[in-house]
């Protein structure tokens, strides 16, 4: 699945469903000298639009300037992939065939993906028999009850079966990540590793904002770190199956927000320490 959906080239029109919010998405995927370049339209409500390449993320909104999102580690994208190896994705989730069912005019298999926790949500992929493109995606709560939903309505393919892939270089160790100079991470959730760290500058270049991002290969946690005084979230705050929850740590904003359980982002920033203070204790 995730090679269908970094090789091959496709367009198709997909539904999301979320918090009792539908929305019509035309989606063009191509590949150009192996690098992706992806376009999403809305095709209800506001028009917006966006783009995303090797370079980064372009946003368009109703009456405002493109706003451009430098790409910079690992990103996420609405068709959801497999970030890790499936080994190490066994020990947190059983993987689980459902059958065959039909989607967008395609045959499709069926694959559960059930958490052995409480920490992570579920998922059910509806991957194209021909192509191993995901045409539809279904994130699963604990009462297995659908949090959201993204369906294709429709599909064309550009060549039915993706190039073969280096599974040698795949396998290799990736270069261990470390947090950011003053911080810690403690007694993170199960699973969850430190995959990416990045650093942006912004407006304030003497406090810059972290951004960590935890991943069990397929959920994934970010963190900000902000070191400016200005007011953040305090507590928590949920949209879809998005969680969040913020509070000052030695005085800076940490933010953490993940797809997956209030408990989960909880936990993540409740191991969040600031080396300092934890000297002073």
């Amino acid at each position: 699945m995730s090679d269908a959906l970094n090789r091959l080239e496709y367009e198709g029109t997909l539904v999301y469903l979320h918090d009792d919010h539908l929305a019509a998405l035309r989606i063009t995927h191509r590949v150009d000298n192996g690098v992706s370049q992806e376009s999403l339209l809305a095709l209800n409500g506001p028009i917006r639009a966006v783009a995303r390449t090797e370079r980064g993320v372009t946003c368009v909104l109703p009456d405002a300037h493109p706003i451009l999102v430098e790409r910079k580690g690992v990103t996420s994208k609405l068709l959801r992939s497999f970030d890790g190896a499936l080994g190490h994705l066994d020990e947190h989730y059983l993987v689980h065939p459902l059958g065959s069912s039909r989607v967008a005019g395609r045959d499709s298999s069926v694959i559960g993906i059930i958490p052995r926790d409480r920490l992570r949500y579920g998922y059910r992929f509806y991957l194209d028999q021909a192509t191993s493109l995901p045409l539809k995606i279904d994130l699963m709560d604990g009462a297995a009850r659908p949090i959201e939903q993204v369906m294709f309505t429709d599909i064309a393919v550009l060549g039915e079966s993706p190039a073969p892939v280096d599974v040698e270089s795949r396998s290799g160790e990736a270069e261990p990540v470390t947090p950011p100079a003053g911080w810690l991470l403690r007694q993170m959730p199960a699973g969850f590793d430190l995959v990416m760290y990045d650093q942006e500058v912004g407006s304030d270049p003497v406090s810059p904002m972290h951004h960590l991002l935890l991943s069990d290969g397929l959920a994934s946690v970010s963190i900000y770190i902000e070191g400016n005084e200005s007011g953040g979230l305090d507590g928590s705050a949920q949209m879809g199956a998005a969680n969040a929850v913020g509070a000052r740590i030695d005085g800076h904003q940490v933010t953490v927000v993940g797809e997956v359980p209030p408990a989960t982002v909880e936990a993540v920033l409740h191991g969040v320490r600031s080396a300092t203070s934890t000297a002073h204790h």
